[in-house]
Formats: structure tokens, C-alpha cells, sequence
């Protein structure tokens, strides 16, 4: 399968999308018992490597450092670069959304890519509450991450 290539998003734009994804699934994360972060860091031991994902979603208390060796259940990625994705699973992440322009490549561990367009929506199959439209992912949708 082939994922959609567009330009990854630059800068203070990227930063910002990030954050306001990571605020629209906070509330889901919480009453799962974890948390949703736009500047954490993931800390892999084989090899040693730091990973800073645009959006993460995890269980437990957040790190008071902000970095975790422990793999988030879900990666948000601002990029549709299919060896970021991989890079996730292969640590342990049990979904990645890498998102493009007007698509999103669904990654889970263990099962190929798919890609997904403007009417779909997101979602973590373990756990159904944390899911997201596609256009309010990729900033498209009204009251999603581009109008706020």
C-alpha cells in the first residue's frame, strides 16, 4: 500500500497543530486514566535513541520530566513518512496516525497500513473513546486543530 506524500508541516505552525490535536484528545486520555502530550519524550533502549512524536497518548501518571521509556498507546505524527510510523510500532506504540494533508495513514502494530480519507474518523481499536475525525486531524474541519 502506498501512503499519500505531502508536505510535512514546518515550525511554529507544526507545534501548534500538534498541541491543539493533543487538547482535543486529552479529555478521552484522562477518562481512560492517562494523559495526552504534544512535548514528550520517548527514551528506546535498542538501540538508545530519543523520539519526540507531535502528539502522544499514554497511561498512567506522565512523566514529571517529560520523557518515558515506556511506548505511548498511541503516536500522532504530522508526517506521512511511512518509516516514522514503522519506527513506532517496531518500539512497541499500539497505533500511530500519520497525518498528511487531506489523508491519514493508520498504523497499528502488527497489521499493514492503511489510509484513510476526509469522512473517516480515527480511532485506537483497545480503546474506542480516543478517536478523532480525519479532517479535524489534518486541520481541516470546523472547530478542529486549523480554526481554533
Amino acid at each position: 500500500m502506498t501512503v499519500t506524500t505531502a508536505r510535512p508541516v514546518a515550525g511554529s505552525a507544526r507545534r501548534i497543530r500538534a498541541a491543539r490535536i493533543a487538547r482535543l484528545l486529552a479529555p478521552a486520555a484522562v477518562a481512560l486514566g492517562g494523559w495526552a502530550s504534544s512535548e514528550l519524550v520517548v527514551r528506546v533502549d535498542a538501540p538508545p535513541h530519543r523520539f519526540r512524536p507531535d502528539v502522544t497518548v499514554g497511561f498512567g501518571e506522565p512523566p514529571v520530566d517529560g520523557v518515558t521509556a515506556t511506548p505511548p498507546v498511541l503516536v500522532v505524527v504530522l508526517d506521512d513518512d511511512a518509516r516514522v510510523a514503522a519506527q513506532w510500532t517496531a518500539v512497541g506504540v499500539e497505533a500511530v496516525w500519520a497525518v498528511a494533508d487531506t489523508t491519514v495513514a493508520l498504523w497499528q502494530r502488527g497489521r499493514p497500513a492503511v489510509v484513510v480519507g476526509l469522512d473517516a474518523e480515527l480511532v485506537v481499536p483497545a480503546w474506542p473513546t480516543l478517536r478523532l475525525p480525519v479532517a479535524v486531524a489534518c486541520g481541516l474541519a470546523p472547530g478542529g486543530p486549523a480554526s481554533r
